[in-house]
């Protein structure tokens, strides 16, 4: 009894001991490798976060804000329209309308950051306030500092020179 108990445990010992390293090492499919339509995501975060489910709008807009961290390259345009439907909808939660703003902020668009900027003005919503007029503030600074760069920037001299 007793050697079959060792075996046992030994066989699980080896077993863990060859699987662990392999385990251990692998990383997830990276983003640029994952097969992922995000075309067809993007249809489908737009329907959704037209439902008028206040669960699911905050969640979606929450994955706009992780997608488009994983994917900056793609626009995520569609979207655009909706999640400004959600921030500006008075009788929307106010935690569905912080979303709102956020994934707006991250898809950093003119037509977001516009509306992102006006909205301070519309609502009676304190916190909505507050949370608009910072991330209007950051994304002016953002775009000062990056103004500032290119100013810093030498011309190329000519070749006479």
């Amino acid at each position: 009894m007793k050697k079959r108990l060792l075996m046992v445990v030994g066989c699980v010992l080896a077993a863990t001991a060859l699987c662990a390293p392999a385990l251990l090492a692998s990383d997830p499919i990276p983003a640029d490798r994952a097969p992922l339509n995000l075309a067809l995501v993007e249809e489908n975060v737009v329907v959704g976060l037209n439902s008028g489910v206040p669960g699911v709008q905050a969640d979606l807009a929450q994955l706009v804000r992780d997608l488009k961290d994983l994917y900056p390259e793609y626009s995520f345009s569609s979207v655009t329209i909706p999640l400004m439907g959600i921030l500006r909808d008075e009788s929307a939660a106010t935690p569905v309308r912080v979303m709102a703003a956020l994934a707006l902020d991250e898809l950093e668009s003119a037509v977001g950051d516009y509306a992102i900027a006006q909205l301070p003005r519309f609502t009676d919503d304190a916190r909505l306030q507050y949370i608009c007029a910072a991330l209007t503030q950051r994304r002016m600074k953002q775009t000062m500092s990056v103004s500032q760069e290119i100013a810093s920037i030498d011309p190329i001299p000519e070749e006479g020179e």
